[in-house]
């Protein structure tokens, strides 16, 4: 019988720039085997869409990794701070999943969803620029499982 290894390590990963009203956070990593299942967080410039130079090192280094975990499903949860559009969470999933996908990594859209500013990592009041709340968050986990 074989036995899994489950290691929990503190990464930062990505931290976006600093802002008045955030302090820097460390994400916790989840670590199986050799598989550094993340969370990988992807910045986004106010308003934006389009992928930093950083984000795209990010999502790199989470393909490297995701080649190290065998099999995996990816998930993808979008947000805004609360001065934008919500629709905007929605147009930075099509960004990351349009880069993966340039990758060879596919995302199924069941596994991508949009949340606005309704789950902030800097809590903030309305209409505040907030750059760690402008994000893509990817996880890896086990493969999808099969239909009967």
């Amino acid at each position: 019988m074989s036995r899994i290894r489950t290691i929990t390590i503190l990464a930062t990963l990505l931290l976006a720039p600093s802002s008045p009203a955030s302090a820097r956070k460390v994400q916790t990593a989840s670590l199986h085997g050799d598989c550094l299942a993340g969370p990988y967080i992807v910045f986004f410039d106010p308003g934006l869409p389009w992928l930093r130079k950083q984000a795209v090192e990010v999502l790199d280094l989470m393909i490297e990794h995701a080649g190290e975990c065998g099999p995996s499903t990816v998930h993808l949860a979008g947000h805004t701070d609360t001065a934008e559009d919500e629709a905007v969470a929605a147009e930075r999933l099509k960004a990351v999943r349009g880069y993966l996908a340039s990758r060879g990594v596919f995302v199924k859209p069941r596994y991508s969803k949009s949340y606005g500013n309704r789950v902030q990592r800097v809590a903030t009041t309305m209409q505040v620029s907030e750059p760690q709340n402008r994000r893509v968050e990817i996880l890896l986990s086990g493969p999808e499982p099969r239909k009967p």
